[in-house]
């Protein structure tokens, strides 16, 4: 499996979701059935403790067999982005099989900042 790297940009204090999609090394989109899926954002790669984890899951399809198109759904609660500092932060999506992980997306996050609250 390959990752991408790609920018969000969450408004402070606003529900937040987006659709990423997963690729192989190849660009194939990938087959996710039997994967689970995390995702965090933190101030940087190296710091250990996370800001918000995303609410995260596999796109399923009839009787929750997952797509084929490696479709995750990320998002975040009101409370949890009017949590957040404003500026850029970096994040990272991961999907695990049984004892492999593999990242398939990250990236910077920017925090516009919220004026209504």
């Amino acid at each position: 499996m390959a990752y991408t790297k790609s920018n969000l940009l969450i408004d402070q204090g606003s529900t937040f979701s987006t659709t990423i999609t997963g690729y192989d090394v190849d660009g194939n989109l990938l087959n996710l059935t039997g994967h689970t899926v995390a995702g965090k954002i933190k101030y940087n790669y190296s710091t250990g403790t996370s800001l918000v984890d995303f609410t995260a899951s596999i796109q399923s399809g009839t009787n929750g067999a997952a797509y084929v198109s490696g479709l995750v759904d990320l998002s975040l609660t009101a409370t949890q982005t009017a949590d957040l500092i404003v500026g850029d932060l970096r994040y990272d999506v991961e999907v695990t099989s049984g004892s492999n992980v593999t990242r398939i997306q990250q990236g910077l996050v920017r925090v516009s900042p919220e004026v209504t609250a």
